[in-house]
């Protein structure tokens, strides 16, 4: 004879019931805790009343509210069980249960600990990995909102960037905007000084001479309104300045989250059969229309081996074709069967591009 011990977590309180093994439902009577040190004495006094040992606690993955819960019940040697909401919720709705609340909810999940024994496992593994992959990826949204938001100042002060760097917001782009937040101060700068802008960094590559007059032609046409200037140059330099913190902030957390992956993780995952560390796959890429394949297993791949194994492809093919698809190297996983080509967005089978009667293309599939 064993209980379950369902716990639905709230935020400054947790609800706890009691099922009894062979019984269908859990207890009317529970038990309402605080998420503090009282509320978890409390909870361990009850469980030593309990005449039966203890086989579960269930409790559902409820954002983070459950984690010192589960943390205090596993360092006291008690089996913790953490189940999707999911599951517990189709769980109700199989025993058709209409009330909603957290008493409720907590002798359903005690229910769910008796009859459908949810896995048994450390609650808190590998928690600390998720949680720095959630990090890092947070600080990457909140540059690019930055990066939004210095693309919209930069339509107000110097719209014209945009015919010199397809991207504004470019490490080039933004160490002309830390000097020359507008157009009228990119005319006002001397020609010498704004072609020796650097990237930040050490050996940081200058902007040029050409680039340089390219901006100030550029700027001495620009139609940013001049009423604007001195809010714009204000709001771009703080701006920049919050791109370049979360800069080094993503870095940091990037190294953290590399030292992770490094560690006991790394470790662990090298013990699971058949999983061995990736290997460096090679660059196949297809050319559009003769389907000729393009592979080089001597380069991993990056943005710099795709576009040169594009411009092989093109050169392969031949000279482009007149029409809205122009012909152009895709990226592909692997070859393709024999007797198909691409065409545009559409693949056809060869055999059936021109009708026999007309020579002209056959419908697209």
């Amino acid at each position: 004879m064993s209980v379950a011990i369902g716990v639905d977590i709230g935020a400054y309180k947790h609800a706890v019931a009691v099922c009894r093994s062979g019984e269908r439902e859990a207890d009317r009577r529970t038990l309402q805790i605080s998420a503090d040190r009282t509320g978890f004495r409390e909870l361990a006094g009850w469980m030593g009343t309990l005449a039966e040992p203890i086989s579960v606690v269930v409790m559902e993955s409820s954002g983070h509210y459950w984690y010192n819960l589960a943390s205090h019940l596993h360092r006291a040697g008690i089996p913790v069980a953490v189940v999707n909401p999911l599951e517990s919720k189709y769980f109700g709705k199989r025993r058709l249960q209409r009330s909603k609340s957290d008493r409720a909810d907590a002798r359903t999940l005690a229910a769910l600990g008796m009859h459908d024994q949810p896995r048994v496992q450390t609650p808190l593994a590998q928690s600390e990995l998720r949680e720095a992959a959630r990090f890092t990826m947070r600080l990457v949204r909140e540059q690019a909102e930055v990066c939004q938001r210095i693309q919209r100042l930069i339509d107000l002060g110097f719209p014209e960037l945009r015919e010199a760097w397809e991207d504004p917001t470019c490490v080039s782009a933004l160490a002309v905007l830390r000097k020359a937040p507008t157009a009228p101060a990119v005319c006002r700068l001397r020609l010498e000084t704004l072609a020796a802008l650097k990237r930040p960094g050490e050996g940081g590559r200058a902007i040029g001479r050409a680039k340089a007059v390219q901006l100030q032609v550029l700027a001495k046409e620009s139609v940013a309104a001049p009423e604007m200037e001195a809010q714009v140059a204000f709001e771009m330099r703080l701006l920049i300045q919050q791109h370049d913190f979360l800069d080094r902030q993503i870095a940091e957390a990037e190294a953290q989250l590399a030292s992770l992956l490094d560690g006991e993780t790394a470790r662990r995952l090298l013990t699971i059969p058949g999983w061995a560390r990736p290997q460096r796959p090679p660059c196949s890429l297809r050319s559009g229309t003769s389907g000729a394949l393009l592979t080089s297993t001597s380069c991993s791949p990056t943005p710099a081996c795709i576009r040169k194994n594009r411009a092989r492809a093109r050169r392969a093919s031949g000279p482009r074709r007149a029409g809205p698809w122009p012909r152009r190297a895709t990226p592909i996983c692997e070859p393709r069967p024999t007797g198909w080509q691409s065409w545009g967005s559409s693949t056809i089978r060869s055999s059936a591009a021109t009708t026999p009667e007309s020579g002209r293309p056959a419908s697209r599939r």
